[in-house]
């Protein structure tokens, strides 16, 4: 007999405490709550970066809604086919003293159909737009940016949902009086003299406007600028001596607070994109306008299907908290 000691072999394994079983799984599904708020959060904020009116979506698509009523449609979707009518405008040959045209009061220099037959899918189509400017126009005295405009106004082809238009409603108070987006009878120069259909001024009431000019400061390059404060050879001189009498009194120099630009930019007075020759007479040299000759036109796709009453409720909210016409002299 031997007198090794017995092999008690491998010690027992402790069994895992239920409390570390439930810690584990209460993290587990701490950690999945985590997920799903910060997913919920980022699906939120992308659909509010990427789709503005995601709130007032029909979540169906247009196949699938059985009572048609109950969608608002887009007037142009992907098979829609659509027009672009472009006007000019400009205001009227001013009068031998200058003045005396009010700036409402605009003549349409062009106004047409440019662009047929488009999609929503269609990219760099081009269009040229020859149009007559009175050089007289830019006599007067007081001359602002959009005194030449141009308008666009999308126009579904027939036939479309415009066909069975009866009434329309907009965000706009009745009161402000918009600019005029098209010249009628249109095209500009028609013998017809009916007079706009309602589907006209819907359409008309989604047009936009743009500037077609634009003031650059022409700056002098005289060395004395009699529209200064102070000429530049004058300034860089005073900077030079204050900069000497530093360096005597042992201190650091310190910058003067008008810098060069800065002087230079005190010359042009006025409001920017105005030119008011009679209250600054140095707008005549100074700041000249000139013609925008080249644009772009961006469609939105923006094709989804609205609930109605969803959508009813936002038009009206914001139609109730839109601005009057004491707030907006120009709306373009």
């Amino acid at each position: 007999m031997s007198g090794k000691p017995l092999d008690a072999g491998a010690p027992p394994r402790k069994r895992s405490s239920l409390c570390k079983f439930s810690l584990w799984v209460c993290l587990l599904f701490f950690g999945l709550f985590v997920a799903v708020v910060f997913f919920a959060i980022g699906r939120s904020f992308y659909k509010f970066a990427t789709f503005s009116h995601s709130q007032v979506y029909q979540n169906q698509t247009l196949a699938e809604v059985k009572n048609r009523a109950a969608v608002v449609r887009p007037l142009i979707d992907e098979h829609q086919g659509f027009e672009i009518a472009v006007s000019v405008w400009s205001l009227p040959v001013p009068e031998e003293d200058g003045e005396g045209i009010a700036d409402v009061a605009e003549t349409p220099l062009y106004s047409d159909i440019v662009f047929r037959g488009l999609r929503l899918g269609d990219k760099h189509k081009q269009a040229v737009v020859k149009y007559k400017l009175p050089v007289a126009v830019f006599r007067r005295l007081l001359l602002k940016e959009h005194h030449l405009r141009a308008s666009f106004v999308v126009i579904p082809e027939s036939p479309s949902l415009v066909d069975y238009m009866s009434n329309f409603s907009i965000w706009r108070p009745e009161t402000i009086q918009r600019p005029p987006v098209r010249s009628w009878p249109f095209p500009l120069g028609a013998a017809d003299e009916v007079p706009q259909k309602v589907a006209d001024r819907a359409l008309d009431s989604f047009a936009i406007s743009i500037s077609l000019l634009e003031f650059h400061e022409i700056r002098s390059k005289c060395a004395n600028d009699s529209n200064s404060n102070i000429s530049l050879e004058d300034h860089a001189g005073k900077q030079v001596e204050g900069k000497n009498h530093d360096a005597e009194e042992g201190e650091e120099p310190e910058e003067l607070e008008n810098t060069e630009s800065e002087v230079a930019d005190n010359s042009f007075n006025g409001t920017p994109g105005v030119s008011d020759i009679a209250k600054h007479p140095e707008h005549a040299v100074k700041r000249h306008p000139f013609v925008v000759t080249r644009t772009q036109i961006r469609i939105v796709e923006e094709t989804h299907i609205f609930n109605r009453k969803a959508y009813n409720k936002e038009h009206n909210k914001l139609k109730s908290t839109s601005v009057g016409p004491s707030h907006l002299l120009h709306e373009y």
